[in-house]
């Protein structure tokens, strides 16, 4: 892949990353087993209770 359409960065313990798994070619890169532990949990959710959601909460704004 191009390097022009890469985004790079490291996630520290506590940080989530969450993207529409059917729109983003994502990946992990290489790492080094002895230089520390390394944990990626997967998790589904449904776009439209967030989108939901997220109507309701700009709704209590008003």
């Amino acid at each position: 892949m191009m390097k022009k359409f890469q985004i790079n960065f490291r996630l520290e313990p506590g940080d989530i990353y969450s993207f529409n798994n059917r729109r983003v070619l994502h990946g992990r890169t290489e790492y080094d087993p002895n230089s520390g532990h390394r944990h990626l949990q997967g998790y589904y959710i449904d776009r439209d209770e967030i989108i939901g959601r997220l109507n309701y909460l700009k709704n209590q704004k008003s």
